[in-house]
């Protein structure tokens, strides 16, 4: 049964209420929202939004729902390319230039030759929303190897890396890539916060 039936008071014609009631949630975004399924035909998919109860139709099966989630832009910024992360085993972490000169383009330019990325990107996934900013310098890459991606960003003076990965730091491919970048002089933003605490 759709967990969140609460909201649902007022339906759209997309699907009945006494349907919605019945229905089986089969996935949860990470915003919040439910993907919903009826067994009476004809077999759809739903989107169950989650801060509206306003249901739309998503596809006749799960790939379809999921790619009508991320590019039709009606409960999310569309995305503008198709990534995969897994959950299980995944951890991050954070590198810095702070008060180091080095430039946005000799990184991304040294990131992208070492050639281990399988996709890059030089603008989030996300579309901005109408009216929305979007400033400084972004690369993104994604790397299957080690089931993740380094995405280097600029604020003010500061560079910065954060990695996504899954499984050990030892995999080869993100070895390349943390050695590149301390060769390039990044550290540890904990390392870095660390340092500033002392000086206070």
């Amino acid at each position: 049964m759709c967990r969140d039936v609460n909201r649902c008071f007022q339906p759209p014609r997309t699907l009945a209420k006494n349907k919605v009631l019945t229905s089986i949630p089969i996935g949860d975004t990470v915003s919040g929202h439910q993907i919903i399924f009826h067994p009476a035909p004809p077999v759809k998919l739903f989107v169950l939004t989650h801060s509206t109860g306003r249901i739309y139709v998503a596809g006749d099966n799960l790939e379809a729902a999921i790619d009508w989630y991320c590019t039709s832009g009606k409960v999310q910024r569309r995305q503008r390319y198709k990534y995969f992360e897994a959950d299980e085993g995944r951890a991050q972490f954070q590198l810095t230039t702070r008060g180091r000169d080095t430039a946005f383009r000799q990184v991304g330019a040294a990131l992208l030759a070492l050639q281990v990325h399988d996709l890059a990107a030089d603008e989030p996934a996300e579309v901005p929303l109408p009216g929305e900013e979007v400033g400084g310098l972004f690369l993104q890459l994604y790397v299957r190897a080690f089931s993740g991606w380094v995405q280097l960003t600029q604020e003010g003076g500061k560079l910065t890396a954060t990695i996504v990965h899954t499984g050990p730091r030892a995999q080869p491919k993100l070895r390349q890539l943390l050695t590149c970048l301390t060769q390039l002089g990044f550290v540890s933003a904990s390392r870095t916060r660390n340092q500033h605490r002392a000086r206070r």
